[in-house]
């Protein structure tokens, strides 16, 4: 009895030891490390680097990675896709530790914010606390405007945004941060449609979300998904509200790449003259601006779909560059959010799409250009002989899953 009593007594007190010593061990709480991702991440082995050296040349600090990665044979992507596969069936925590990071206090900036979208470039993806993310660009600081502001400097204001998937979850992010009331899917109806509308196969799913602002003001998108098919400007709604706005976006260039796929020729005639004609709808004094498709990380498409068989990096360097040459002829500015979404990997499901913090960074960039005197970036001049001199060195740019 005593040798049982003994022996518990011994038990008891190990374990209050042990429980002892881990309250008085000093350990950081779960979450609490600071993490970057920078912007100039190691690029997929590649060869023939001076295949694209021109868009370092043009583009800076924001394209100087996708030099390399324009080289890329497709055999680089396939290589990662066991290591794709398995991803999909980790946590988010796990993924979050998977990405090249240091633990780390911010560093040090300069007093100034960003006055251009350019200064954005190069920076570091920071996820203080593992929580909401942002973007910490190196050498100023990027605003972070207070969401009760938005409303005060939306009021009034007539926004339309044209474009596919990439852009309605920015759209929606800027909804959230204007506090506007989160709105279903308006599907159009034949009168809405106008009648020179024609349905064509994946691109006949038609609809926008619309929202008023006080003050007499709205936000619209309207789905805009390809410059070969423009079934949105032919709408009787989407014509009104260009008419009116003060911000005409469109944002274009996955669904022409990809699944329909053109020649950059002729996405860029198609882009050109799509400019044009809004152009000549818009309001003196109204501004129309450009969003090239953001990164997509390849490696993250499921093997067997369209999303991996019909894109390549290089291709995407090509596309992009057409339509930054658009904006060059027409004189129009170009939201930049590549350098962004090129260290997000961790944050895309299927490669194309990214999660809430990482949209909601790119919806900054516009709505600090919006409601501040924060400038969008201005392509060079317009030589279309150089730019499609420079397409042609790229072959993976013509070839899809579906010539036209």
């Amino acid at each position: 009895m005593a040798s049982s009593t003994l022996k518990a007594i011994a038990l008891v007190c190990i374990i209050l030891a042990f429980f002892s010593g881990r309250m008085s061990a000093p350990a950081a709480p779960i979450g609490r490390r600071e993490v970057f991702v920078s912007h100039r991440q190691p690029n997929f082995e590649s060869g023939g680097l001076e295949l694209l050296k021109q868009f370092s040349a043009l583009y800076g600090n924001n394209e100087a990675d996708e030099v390399e990665a324009a080289s890329v044979e497709e055999s680089a992507v396939d290589a990662v896709a066991e290591e794709s596969a398995e991803e999909e069936s980790r946590t988010s925590e796990e993924k979050e530790s998977a990405i090249p990071a240091k633990t780390a206090t911010a560093p040090k900036l300069g007093s100034e914010f960003c006055q251009t979208n350019d200064d954005l470039f190069p920076g570091k993806l920071f996820m203080p606390n593992r929580r909401r993310k942002s973007w910490l660009p190196d050498h100023c600081k990027f605003r972070q405007l207070e969401y009760m502001n938005v409303p005060k400097c939306f009021a009034g204001k007539k926004l339309v945004f044209l474009g596919d998937s990439l852009t309605r979850d920015i759209v929606r992010k800027i909804a959230r941060m204007a506090l506007l009331q989160d709105k279903p899917m308006h599907w159009f109806t034949p009168e809405e449609k106008g009648p020179a509308y024609k349905d064509v196969s994946e691109l006949g799913q038609v609809y926008g979300h619309f929202y008023n602002i006080k003050d007499n003001g709205k936000f619209e998108f309207y789905w805009s998904a390809a410059a070969l098919y423009d079934g949105s400007l032919n709408y009787t709604r989407t014509q009104a509200a260009i008419a009116e706005a003060d911000l005409v976006w469109i944002g274009s260039g996955a669904w022409d790449m990809g699944v329909l796929h053109v020649a950059p020729e002729k996405y860029f005639d198609l882009m050109s003259a799509r400019v044009g004609r809004i152009a000549k709808m818009v309001k003196p004094g109204a501004e129309v601006v450009l969003f090239p498709m953001h990164w997509l990380h390849l490696e993250r498409c499921p093997v067997g779909r369209k999303c991996r068989l019909c894109n390549s990096h290089a291709k995407a360097a090509v596309f992009r560059d057409a339509l930054r040459t658009v904006a060059a002829c027409h004189q129009l500015s170009v939201v930049e959010t590549t350098g962004i979404t090129k260290v997000a990997a961790n944050f895309t499901k299927d490669g194309i799409h990214y999660d809430r913090d990482i949209s909601l960074i790119q919806a900054d960039v516009i709505v600090n250009h919006i409601c501040s005197s924060f400038a969008l970036s201005k392509p060079r001049a317009c030589d279309v002989s150089a730019a499609k001199e420079r397409w042609r060195q790229v072959p993976q740019a013509y070839v899809g899953c579906r010539a036209r």
